[in-house]
């Protein structure tokens, strides 16, 4: 099939063009026609019933007289027909105007009147064109629709390339800092260095893994926003993921003074099987509860609950720390946002949400947050239930 190719780059198929073209041309065809005379001794105008209703005339109202019609046409066609007005009787053979008509309902009209003078006799053609105009306006609109489309999704690989990019680029240095710090510290701690020197050398690995981290999410942004990498969804058990993910959240959270409650399930059995990607859902679990640490208060709490919706099964992450402004909670998915929360120094650059919200989606799931500041903040984790069910142990997650 042929094809176009715009300026801004984008195609666009011929036979599309014709669909288009096509349209228009339908809607013009399809438009009212009424007739219109001029007499040439008299310069009295006769319209058919047909141009009557057209001008907002009824069937026993008196006949339009020109002062009548430019007194309705809106301001901005005054001046075009005035003229056309003018030239009619005494000038060229044939012309046409397009103008507005103000109608007394307060919508407007647009029509078109062409003629051509023939022995003296002007005789004219009247056309609602307003339907013909539409299908225009829809159809361009369409296009800038579909050109703005383009370019969004150009921008977007462009971003997913320059991401992939930048990690691969970024990951080799910071495996031989990672690697050569660990080296020092393996000789420092043979020679009894002083805890000072340990402190620089331990600043140096703790960096690095923090670069390392940053690295990782703009690369599993990148793939997930261009689909380079499909997520690997199979049917099988809910409770070992969340378990593995659980375990190492806690582990990782340390002593930081958060109680962690233990799992509850609603309607949740043992063999309850759900439809996921065990990596990345145990990637965006323990990016939830390690955010529901981060941003919690000294003797907060965490919850995780699991339960089921129609045809889904939920996951919820809930604390009752910070919150979130309801400003900003629209927001929290967007790559590199953060909100601001007074008084609260976390570290991080706003990629931790944007990659969850993206791996659930790969995973044809969704990821909702609700907040209130200062009472904490619920993530909810949407996956489509499989309609099969195998055995698992609910009591290994407690």
């Amino acid at each position: 099939m042929s094809s176009i190719q715009s300026r801004d780059g984008s195609r666009f198929d011929a036979q599309t063009s014709s669909t288009r073209c096509s349209r228009i041309h339908d809607a013009e065809t399809a438009c009212p026609v009424g007739f219109w005379t001029i007499e040439p001794v008299t310069g009295a105008v006769q319209f058919d019933a047909d141009a009557q209703r057209m001008l907002d005339r009824g069937q026993n109202e008196p006949a339009l007289r020109w002062a009548d019609l430019q007194a309705a046409v809106t301001p901005n066609s005054h001046d075009a027909l005035q003229h056309q007005l003018a030239e009619m009787p005494f000038g060229r053979d044939c012309g046409f105007v397009e103008f507005t008509l103000g109608l007394r309902s307060g919508a407007v009209r647009e029509l078109r009147a062409q003629w051509s003078r023939q022995r003296g006799l002007v005789m004219g053609v009247l056309v609602d064109v307003s339907s013909a105009h539409r299908a225009a306006a829809a159809e361009e609109t369409a296009r800038t629709f579909e050109v703005a489309l383009h370019a969004a999704e150009t921008a977007a690989r462009e971003r997913s390339r320059l991401l992939a990019t930048l990690g691969h680029e970024l990951r080799n240095p910071l495996n031989a800092v990672l690697g050569f710090g660990h080296l020092l510290c393996m000789a420092e701690g043979a020679q009894h260095p002083s805890e000072q020197r340990l402190r620089w050398l331990n600043g140096i690995l703790h960096a690095g893994r923090s670069m390392t981290r940053l690295v990782d999410d703009l690369v599993a942004l990148g793939c997930a926003e261009s689909r380079s990498a499909e997520a690997d969804i199979a049917t099988q058990p809910l409770l070992p993921c969340l378990k593995v993910a659980w375990e190492l959240a806690r582990a990782a959270s340390g002593g930081c003074g958060v109680a962690w409650h233990p799992p509850e399930f609603h309607d949740v059995e043992d063999d309850t099987l759900v439809m996921f990607d065990a990596g990345r859902l145990q990637q965006v679990v323990m990016n939830l509860l390690c955010n529901a640490v981060k941003y919690n208060r000294p003797g907060g709490s965490v919850w995780i609950c699991v339960r089921l919706q129609a045809d889904q099964c939920v996951i919820d992450i809930r604390d009752d720390g910070l919150g979130i402004a309801a400003r900003h909670v629209p927001h929290l998915f967007t790559p590199f946002f953060r909100a601001d929360r007074e008084g609260c120094e976390v570290p991080g650059i706003g990629l931790g949400l944007a990659v969850s919200n993206a791996l659930i989606v790969a995973m044809r799931g969704t990821l909702e947050a609700e907040s209130v500041e200062g009472q904490g903040s619920t993530f909810h984790i949407h996956l489509p239930l499989a309609l099969a069910h195998q055995g698992v142990d609910r009591a290994d997650l407690t």
